[in-house]
């Protein structure tokens, strides 16, 4: 989970990661923060990578490294997590999926829950979000993580960007 001054948004994160149908859960929280998130995560029990660097990209891939599972969820802070999430994410990395995305991250105001909406018919796809993907952590690697040179300010996104280095590395699929 990459932070930056995210102490409103967490909790709820932390606490729908909390009660979820899957376990265990290993919860690394990759922060930037000014704030008092830091904290919050490590009240829930989340381990905290410190990124000097404002750089999602780079927070996302030192969060990886950090995490000792076989299989890596990246998810925003912003997000609620149903109780399956994780488990359904998970099942969907079956023979031949190298790469899954999740539609059923809640967020607190309508656009977002419109474009949840939206993203679930768009599936399957290579395009991905920072709403919940799953990968296997040796093709997470195989393919270098997250591009730190990919630059939001110029329109750059990273969890598309990811999508395309799988699926260019592994074929469409």
């Amino acid at each position: 989970i990459p932070t930056l001054n995210e102490e409103n948004y967490l909790p709820l994160l932390l606490s729908s990661i909390q009660n979820q149908t899957y376990e265990p859960i290993e919860v690394i929280v990759a922060d930037s923060s000014t704030d008092s998130t830091p904290q919050i995560a490590q009240n829930a029990g989340a381990t905290v990578v410190s990124v000097e660097e404002l750089n999602i990209s780079l927070a996302r891939n030192e969060g990886a490294r950090a995490a000792q599972g076989d299989i890596l969820i990246f998810c925003d802070a912003d997000c609620i997590l149903a109780n399956d999430f994780v488990e359904r994410l998970v099942a969907s990395l079956g023979d031949g999926v190298v790469l899954s995305h999740g539609s059923h991250c809640v967020y607190d105001d309508g656009f977002n829950n419109f474009l949840s909406a939206y993203w679930k018919y768009l599936k399957p796809n290579r395009w991905t979000t920072g709403r919940g993907v799953a990968i296997r952590r040796d093709n997470f690697f195989a393919v270098g993580g997250y591009d730190v040179s990919c630059d939001p300010t110029e329109g750059c996104r990273e969890d598309l960007a990811l999508g395309v280095a799988v699926e260019s590395f592994f074929g469409p699929g």
